[in-house]
Formats: C-alpha cells, sequence, structure tokens
C-alpha cells in the first residue's frame, strides 16, 4: 500500500489535472443540466392509482437527486386529461415572475402534485396527443432530455382502440404522431411509456410503429410496468447520461425482444461457423455455435443474444450471451468487441490483487470475441449466462447505488474495489461500472490516467476518476484494506 506522501501527490494530481481534459470536461458538464418531465393522464379513470403513482414520481425524483448529486437534475410535471375538459392541463410552473417549468428543486413539484385531482374524462380515450405537444412546448436545454408518460387510456382515434370515441378520426388539432416523434428526436428527448393496464395492444402497436419511422427505434423496449417503473427509470437516466458523456451517437437497429428462455427451435435460432478467442493476438479456435434470432434484452449500445456452442470449445450444455454492438457512429463494431474483452481482462487482473487483500472471491465473467462466417463476419462477445438478480453498483461517472447499500452491507465491497484499484495502481487505472449478478461481475469500465486508446468510450480518464472518489463514501471494507479516505477539496474536513 502507499505512504501517505505518495497518497497525498495522488490526491494532488487528480486536483490538479482532473479536468485538464477540456473537451471530455466540456461533455461532462454539460450533463450536470438534466430535465425530466412527467406527463401523467388524470382523468377520471386513474383515481384508483393516482396516489401511488404520485409516490413513485415522489420517491423518482429523490432518488433521481441523490444520484446525479451534484449534477442538479430540473423536472417538470404535465396532467392532462380530456379536449373538451374544463382544465384540460395541469402544467406545473415555479412560483416566480417569470414561468420556469423545469426546476432544481423536487419539492416544488411534489407541493403541486398535492394539488392535483384526478377527475374529468369523457369517452376512454384522453387527449395523449395534445399532452405530447405540451410536453415539446417545454424549454428543452439540457444535455439529457427525458419523459416518462404514465397513462390507462388510448388516445382519441379509432387506429389506437375499440372503444367508445368522441373522435374517432383523432383531436380537431392533432398533429400526425410521425411528425410528434421526429420533433422529439430533433430535440433529442428520450421518451419512454408506462401503461397502467396492458389492454392496450393497437395503441402501442400504432406508437411504436410511428416511432420507428420517425427514430428508427423500437418503442417497447421503452415501455414498463407502472407497478415497478421506478426501479427501471434511474438505470434508464443513468444510460442516457453515459451516453453523453462519451458523446456516442447511436442508431438502434429494429429489433423485437425474446421473452422468455432460450428456444433451440430452429424457427428461432441460426447456426453459424466461426472462431474464438480470449486475447487479440492469439491463435483463433474454430467454432460451431447457435444463435437465437432474436436479442433477449437491448441495451443503449449493444444486443444480447442467447447462444450456445454445439462444438470446437467451451461446454454445450451450457448457455452463452453473445452480445453485439449496434451501429454507432464513427465506431468500428469488432474494435469495440475487443475493447471490451481488454476492459475483462484487466479487470480479472485487478480483482487477483482485491481478493487476496481482502480475503473475498469475486470473479470477472470470462470474455470471449467470437466471429461468426456470415455476409458480414459478424462479431460479437461472448461470457457465460449467469442466472440470477442483476445489480449494477456504481458507473463511470458518479453514480453509486445507494439503494443497494442499504438493503445488504456487503455490497460495500463493490464501491470498495474501485477505490482499492486506483490506489494500488498509484492512480494509474481505475476499474469501475462494476455490475453483475452475486459475485459475478461483467462489463465494467477501465478509467486511464491518459485516457489510453484500448478501453473503449467509458474510458473517462482522470475526470472519472475523480467524479467516482467524490461520490465514493468510505466504508468498513476501505478501512479493513487501510485506503485512505478522499476528501474533496473545499470541503469542511479538506485544506
Amino acid at each position: 500500500m502507499q505512504t501517505p506522501e505518495k497518497l497525498q501527490q495522488m490526491y494532488d494530481m487528480l486536483y490538479e489535472l482532473g479536468y485538464q481534459d477540456q473537451e471530455l470536461q466540456k461533455k461532462i458538464d454539460a450533463v450536470n443540466s438534466i430535465s425530466v418531465l412527467f406527463l401523467v393522464d388524470v382523468t377520471g379513470s386513474m383515481a384508483g392509482e393516482i396516489q401511488s403513482i404520485k409516490n413513485q414520481i415522489t420517491a423518482l425524483m429523490q432518488n433521481i437527486a441523490e444520484v446525479i448529486n451534484p449534477s442538479c437534475p430540473k423536472f417538470a410535471f404535465i396532467g392532462y386529461r380530456d379536449i373538451n375538459d374544463a382544465k384540460r392541463f395541469e402544467i406545473f410552473k415555479a412560483p416566480s415572475e417569470e414561468p420556469i417549468y423545469f426546476t432544481e428543486e423536487p419539492w416544488e413539484v411534489i407541493n403541486f402534485l398535492e394539488t392535483v385531482q384526478a377527475t374529468g374524462g369523457d369517452d376512454t380515450p384522453e387527449d395523449i396527443n395534445g399532452a405530447l405537444v405540451q410536453a415539446l412546448a417545454l424549454p428543452w436545454d439540457s444535455r439529457v432530455r427525458v419523459i416518462f408518460h404514465v397513462f390507462d387510456a388510448p388516445p382519441h382515434g379509432s387506429i389506437y382502440h375499440d372503444c367508445k370515441d368522441n373522435f374517432p378520426t383523432g383531436g380537431p388539432d392533432d398533429r400526425p404522431l410521425v411528425d410528434i416523434f421526429t420533433e422529439m428526436k430533433a430535440k433529442r428527448i428520450d421518451y419512454y411509456m408506462v401503461p397502467v393496464r396492458a389492454e392496450l395492444p393497437k395503441m402501442l402497436d400504432h406508437f411504436n410503429e410511428a416511432h420507428k419511422t420517425a427514430c428508427g427505434r423500437d418503442l417497447r423496449a421503452n415501455t414498463f410496468n407502472v407497478k415497478n417503473f421506478d426501479n427501471h427509470l434511474i438505470e434508464l437516466v443513468i444510460k442516457s447520461i453515459e451516453l453523453s458523456i462519451t458523446g456516442s451517437n447511436t442508431e438502434y437497429l429494429d429489433r423485437p425482444l425474446h421473452r422468455g428462455p432460450p428456444s433451440w427451435n430452429p424457427a428461432h435460432c441460426t447456426r453459424y461457423g466461426g472462431t474464438i478467442k480470449s486475447k487479440k493476438n492469439e491463435r483463433p479456435k474454430e467454432v460451431n455455435v447457435e444463435i437465437m434470432n432474436d436479442p433477449f434484452g437491448s441495451g443503449s449500445m449493444r444486443h444480447a443474444f442467447y447462444c450456445r456452442v454445439l462444438s470446437g470449445w467451451g461446454d454445450p450444455a451450457k448457455v452463452y450471451v453473445a452480445k453485439q454492438w449496434k451501429a454507432i457512429s464513427n465506431s468500428n463494431p469488432t474494435n469495440r468487441c475487443w475493447e471490451q474483452v481488454n476492459c475483462h481482462n484487466k479487470m480479472t487482473e485487478l480483482l487477483e490483487k482485491f481478493n487476496r487483500a481482502a480475503g473475498e472471491h469475486l470473479r470477472c465473467v470470462p470474455l470471449y470475441c467470437l466471429t461468426v462466417n456470415d455476409r458480414d463476419r459478424t462479431t460479437y462477445t461472448l461470457e457465460e449466462y449467469i442466472p440470477g438478480a442483476f445489480m449494477k453498483h456504481n458507473n463511470n461517472y458518479n453514480f453509486v447505488n445507494r439503494t443497494a447499500l442499504r438493503e445488504n452491507p456487503r455490497n460495500e465491497l463493490f464501491q470498495t474495489f474501485p477505490h482499492f484499484c486506483w490506489v494500488v495502481t498509484e492512480g494509474a487505472e481505475m476499474t469501475i461500472d462494476i455490475q453483475g449478478v452475486d459475485d459475478n461481475l461483467t462489463d465494467p469500465c477501465i478509467h486511464t490516467q491518459q485516457r489510453q486508446v484500448g478501453y473503449g468510450i467509458g474510458n473517462l480518464g482522470k475526470p472519472g476518476m475523480l467524479a467516482f472518489l467524490s461520490a465514493h463514501t468510505c466504508n468498513n471494507y476501505c478501512k479493513k484494506l487501510n485506503l485512505p479516505e478522499f476528501i474533496p477539496r473545499g470541503s469542511a474536513s479538506g485544506s
């Protein structure tokens, strides 16, 4: 472990050099402005759900503020009813001389929510089109922009439903849905749907088609059950931030998601020959695999497919995960795969040191580069499928999963590991973005002092190191390993 003098030099390096990467820091500073709009149906049919939804929104705002701190996220709220209702919209405005629709004070929106009652509505459909137009009219001036739309009824227009509708051809002022999504894309707004009722297939299908036409993206991956939507939305905000920090421009491939366990029915999967290796300069092994045609998961940058190995390598009895990079501007998918393999290999190396020091048995799931003999010579990363509850403990900036820390003190271990990496490498490297199932970890990022090539767009260098250490609170594992507490300069305890 380092001497106090050496550690002080390392901390001083972060203070003095951590913000000299001007191009990257400009992107990170821009993320300090995050706008989140809650767009909610507040008609009478929502009376049985409205208080629960208010409670979830309140908790979600507080959690976002905690997670994104010190980035000062901004919040807005629009409640909507029907076209002929006396109070068609309930739009939050902060108390000020000039109207302010986005506020950095969650309590202002919370107080406003208490005044909103679920009333009105005539026929079954509601004025969703008008609500979306109101949402687009807000002053969206942040880099990260998110709409969470909570509803229990379709919009006007018989193409969206089979129920009574006073405006079967749509509202008199309705805009084409494709135009709305096109403007949403131009304004870089991420739109997520949270239906209260599941039986809205015609609406969801038409919204999905319009969104794909305008944005090239399947909207079904952006749809969540209201009963647990707050468990997903924090992660979505974090993903939006990560994409903004890295500056990646994701062009989403149109892929429906496979639901349920893997199916090796020939109609659902394709067999390939190919090669596999764990290091770029090693001799590849010939392999035959079977990969499902539709992914079972889709993140901000990659699709995840069930895969099994038929011969040549691995265990035919095991299920594997093949991850394919989406089309990202100025990006070579094969290089991205090798960068992720490099991150796994570096994490494995540092975990060996950490486990010896801490007496633990954390494991980085081995990662391989698989190239199949299809027309495009598609490259995947391949890893063993680990069943169980997946958990993200931190990201590659300043997110720390404090809910996980409250639920299980042992989760402190996963916050200690990046701190340990930074100290044991004398400030040269930090393994971050710790996530996985139990002690099986996957998909890390590596920050390096000079942002060396080979570790991908998640490598934020010294600014990323400083962001994590500033958000990290030393715990019992840090004390056990004699890791010094990081005290941000200018704090009550710092110099």
